[in-house]
């Protein structure tokens, strides 16, 4: 969160990878942290690579919209009923 406020990305990074993380943390505390930087950034982009995915399911143009408003069908979907 504190990473966040300060205008990082959101990061997952999956229960499988938990002994990576580990290893390449130990490795960074060690004075290598390049493969940490590595590990982090992979993690960064398939975290941004899920939301992009997620959201383009859900983008209507803005001619859609207003149709759909109009129209009064347009259903507005929140990316919290995921």
């Amino acid at each position: 969160l504190i990473l966040m406020k300060s205008g990082y990305p959101p990061v997952t990074i999956s229960f499988s990878d938990r002994a990576a993380y580990y290893e390449f943390l130990q490795l960074g505390n060690k004075g290598d942290i390049r493969p940490f930087l590595r590990f982090v950034a992979a993690c960064t982009e398939r975290t941004l690579d899920s939301y992009l995915e997620a959201t383009d399911k859900h983008i209507v143009s803005s001619k859609e919209a207003r149709k759909g408003f109009e129209g009064g069908s347009l259903k507005v979907i929140s990316l919290l009923e995921f």
